[in-house]
């Protein structure tokens, strides 16, 4: 991106305007906070219901974990966030994102298709340095 510049609104008061021009580096505290700005702008956008009970978002930087009663509602929570998330410049990597579902037996590599992303099956995982698996 070219000629972006930002302003930091605090307090509702918006100080000056500043340019920038070599952005955050990766595993930066403060990209981190950004993004999770972002991504609640993005869940607030996309009027995801969570309280429902049947559909739960766990979010941390660039990490993301919908858990869902059904492969529908799960669907339907990915399929909504992408029109916000890209809005502000988030894309799902389609490479890195997995799904799995619990209490069945999956063959692990099978591929499913949530609007414009092919997503791979897997029956283990790790989120946020826990290790998730299919019967857990």
């Amino acid at each position: 991106m070219n000629n972006v510049s930002c302003m930091v609104q605090i307090g509702g008061q918006r100080l000056e305007e500043f340019p920038s021009i070599k952005g955050l580096p990766q595993g930066d505290d403060l990209a981190y906070l950004l993004l999770d700005l972002a991504l609640e702008k993005a869940v607030r956008d996309a009027e995801i219901q969570t309280n429902a009970n049947t559909v739960q978002l766990l979010a941390y930087a660039d990490d993301i974990d919908i858990i869902g009663r059904s492969f529908l509602a799960v669907s339907d929570v990915f399929l909504a966030l992408v029109g916000p998330a890209r809005r502000l410049c988030l894309e799902a990597n389609s490479e890195n994102t997995k799904y799995m579902v619990t209490g069945e037996v999956t063959r692990p590599g099978e591929r499913v298709t949530f609007g414009e992303h092919q997503l791979e099956k897997t029956n283990v995982f790790v989120y946020l340095g826990s290790l998730v698996i299919q019967e857990n």
